[in-house]
């Protein structure tokens, strides 16, 4: 975060329609194909435009971008943020962070009376955590929640591939996944949680690594977006399940939205983007899966509206959720309001300010063409044309606009 080069987020998107999908679901363990989505392949993707997707319902998993298909898919998913500002930590939170405090403080007691002594560096290691005990014992007595100071021992660095950062991901996908060990291949690992589709931006892909006494126990993957961070995949190691290390890496991602946007590095880099720079994107909620509803603990939260893309907050989303006998696919109780069009425009980043008649004005030419490659050329293809038609109908028109459609 220090360079002082300006990001280069203002170039064209490469996208290539693969279609719709059904799978089975990982959620709720059906054996059926009851899982539905339509997917793009993202070739080229700026920050921008991915953000634009995310404010519209869409996720990555490496370079493949789907939007669930929210009227037929089980275990019905939606985006979920929380204003990093806003936040306030429940007690069961604070509660997390102690025993976090007290394990580290209670290691670090332990290496301190019983030294390693396979080598030096192991030695070194000890001794150089003795500010992190020292900070942390100050912190147990005064009660502080000051989590850069609690969580010192995290080093940010682009989303590459590691042999201790694949053996790790082996390990947990094995134990909290049930993914035999012979399926999980260092390929996978690398196109999972390694290539994006941010190829243009370096420092837009991260790989957050926790450390204990210099031993790897967790690896969250972040996205650095125009509106927040996005929280893609958290790995840790199960051998310390009883920490939360799930909860503590939401609370470390939140505070690092704060923390960023105050230092100097990061404002030289993403000026353009700190007016915005508010959220933590916490992947989709799903009511419906238990284990899925940790990620509404971090209030106050919201959860967009697949129709209106208006975000709306969680606490009046759950009584219309848990009533619900079928799929629901908006928290807007006006219908009249639907029926007419007339959609309240919550603010979403996007650089230009359009007005929303602006998408449904026929004497536009550029509102009935899309950009196309087809071979080595990019040409304009009518909106209606049978090759493009399905793409159409399922990429939003804000997102059209910023990118090109690969054939």
């Amino acid at each position: 975060m220090d360079s002082e080069e300006t990001e280069e987020d203002d170039y064209w998107s490469f996208i290539e329609p693969i279609g719709f999908s059904s799978s089975e679901c990982g959620y709720c363990r059906s054996k059926s194909q009851s899982s539905k989505s339509y997917g793009v392949w993202a070739h080229l993707l700026s920050p921008k435009v991915y953000q634009i997707m995310v404010d519209l319902g869409w996720r990555r998993s490496g370079c493949y971008i789907y939007l669930p298909d929210r009227s037929k898919t089980c275990c019905t998913p939606y985006t979920i943020r929380c204003p990093a500002s806003r936040f306030k930590p429940s007690r069961s939170q604070r509660q997390a962070v102690n025993r976090w405090k007290k394990f580290v403080v209670s290691e670090q007691e332990r290496l301190l009376k019983n030294p390693p002594i396979d080598s030096l560096s192991s030695s070194d290691r000890v001794v150089s955590n003795l500010d992190v005990q020292r900070d942390l014992s100050k912190s147990n007595k005064n009660n502080e929640f000051d989590l850069s100071k609690i969580f010192k021992s995290i080093k940010i660095e682009p989303a590459t591939f590691s042999k201790e950062k694949f053996e790790l991901f082996k390990k947990y996908q094995n134990k909290v996944h049930d993914e035999p060990i012979e399926m999980t291949t260092e390929e996978s690992f690398t196109r999972f949680l390694c290539t994006n589709p941010f190829k243009k931006s370096e420092t837009a892909s991260l790989h957050a690594i926790w450390l204990l006494n210099g031993r790897m126990v967790a690896i969250s993957v972040l996205d650095v977006l125009p509106s927040g961070l996005s929280s893609v995949y958290l790995i840790w190691d199960t051998d310390l399940s009883k920490l939360s290390l799930g909860r503590l890496s939401s609370l470390r991602e939140i505070s690092w939205i704060n923390e960023w946007k105050i230092e100097r590095g990061f404002r030289q880099k993403f000026d353009c983007l700190l007016e915005f720079f508010l959220f933590i994107f916490l992947g989709y909620y799903i009511h419906s899966c238990p284990k899925m509803r940790y990620k509404g603990e971090y209030e106050p939260s919201f959860l967009l509206d697949p129709t209106t893309y208006e975000w709306k907050p969680l606490s009046s989303c759950i009584p219309i959720l848990e009533s619900a006998n079928k799929n629901v696919t908006t928290f807007t109780d006006d219908t009249q309001q639907l029926e007419n069009g007339k959609i309240k425009k919550e603010f979403k980043y996007d650089d230009d300010d359009d007005d929303d008649d602006d998408d449904d004005d026929d004497d536009d030419d550029d509102e009935n063409y899309v950009k196309v490659l087809t071979g080595s050329r990019i040409v304009c293809l009518k909106k209606d044309d049978s090759r493009v038609r399905e793409a159409i109908k399922m990429v939003d028109s804000k997102i059209l606009k910023h990118v090109v459609i690969c054939l």
